[in-house]
């Protein structure tokens, strides 16, 4: 959100009365704050339908204007701009509709009053119960994310077209640039007032890396633009030792010399495959075990346990175990890990 336009402090201070009563004069209904919230909410026709009465209890602007709820909460908010204020109250139900101020000024709908206030008449937005003259089309979402894909992956996502009118809209879809996104649904068509379109777009990346386009939708001499989002990684095997096991001591001379090798792995990375293990031990300088065993572990799967092949010693002196996984050329790291088995006469 831009923070480019003060807030002033004079008229906050200006608006609170007596007894704790907050009362704004004309100046809060300035046209230049109402450039502001359109600066902030530029597809939002809140501020456009409301005028004052965005804020205030009244349309036309009047001495002494009182303020409505969200006009309150601007005014209670902390920011030093008026930009700020206006996102810190974002999370807000100023009016009690149930529904965010956010929600209701992307929805083009009066953030600080509802159904049973003094408000002119015509003056609603789409989470009021009633509907404007004309043709009066509200998008969701104004961005469409699909998310992280592998090369040549398709995923098709929507923008719902609602026309809080009482006229039909006739609307022209396009999407740039062509190619990874591409408008699956059709090209023009109408939304009758009160009614839904839904609008199909799929993404489908061709390279690595973030990829950005535009749904726009083009009705009655203006246009209103979704942003597309989308981003295409290699898939990836990160396999991991979660623990490594072997038998702490054995005696030669005793029959109690088999060591057992136990390796537990687990996937951290977004995608199932198999990789080598390789668990090698030395004695006295010298490598006496040496196996590699393919592994493999479900994304999320939580952990597979492998058993090696057990070894026995010839001779007494600690035996140094490593376990190393190393994963294809993208692997972001090499797991090790080291046991050591005592060995006696």
């Amino acid at each position: 959100m831009s923070k480019n336009t003060s807030f002033k402090v004079g008229a906050l201070a200006a608006a609170i009365g007596v007894a704790g009563v907050l009362v704004a004069p004309a100046t809060l209904a300035r046209d230049g704050y109402l450039e502001t919230f359109a600066s902030e909410y530029p597809t939002s026709q809140s501020g456009v339908n409301a005028n004052c009465a965005l804020c205030h209890t009244t349309y036309e602007r009047v001495s002494n204007m009182s303020l409505n709820p969200y006009g309150v909460a601007i005014a209670r908010a902390t920011g030093a701009t008026l930009a700020d204020r206006l996102g810190n109250v974002e999370g807000d139900d100023s009016d009690g509709s149930g529904f965010t101020n956010l929600q209701e000024i992307e929805a083009s709908a009066q953030p600080g009053w509802t159904e049973g206030d003094t408000v002119p008449t015509g003056v609603i937005g789409l989470l009021d119960p009633e509907q404007v003259a004309g043709c009066f089309p509200v998008v969701d979402p104004s961005t469409i994310d699909f998310g992280t894909l592998l090369p040549g992956e398709s995923v098709v996502a929507s923008a719902f077209v609602t026309n809080n009118g009482d006229e039909t809209c006739a609307v022209a879809a396009s999407v740039a640039p062509s190619g990874e996104f591409v408008l699956e649904s059709a090209d023009s068509f109408d939304v009758l007032g009160g009614d839904t379109a839904q609008v199909d777009v799929s993404y489908t990346p061709a390279d690595l890396g973030d990829d950005t386009g535009l749904l726009t939708l083009a009705y009655d001499g203006s246009t209103i633009e979704v942003e597309l989002v989308g981003s295409s990684s290699e898939a990836l095997v990160d396999m991991d030792i979660k623990s490594f096991r072997v038998t702490k001591k054995v005696s030669v001379s005793k029959g109690k010399g088999i060591v057992d090798v136990n390796l537990t792995v687990e996937n951290g990375g977004d995608t199932e495959g198999s990789v080598d293990a390789t668990v090698t031990g030395v004695q006295d300088g010298k490598v006496v075990y040496n196996q590699t065993v393919s592994v493999t572990d479900a994304v999320g799967g939580g952990a597979n346990s492998y058993t090696f092949q057990s070894y026995i010693p010839d001779f007494a002196g600690d035996i140094i175990w490593m376990a190393v996984i190393a994963d294809d050329v993208d692997d972001p790291d090499e797991d090790t890990a080291t046991a050591t088995t005592t060995v006696t006469d």
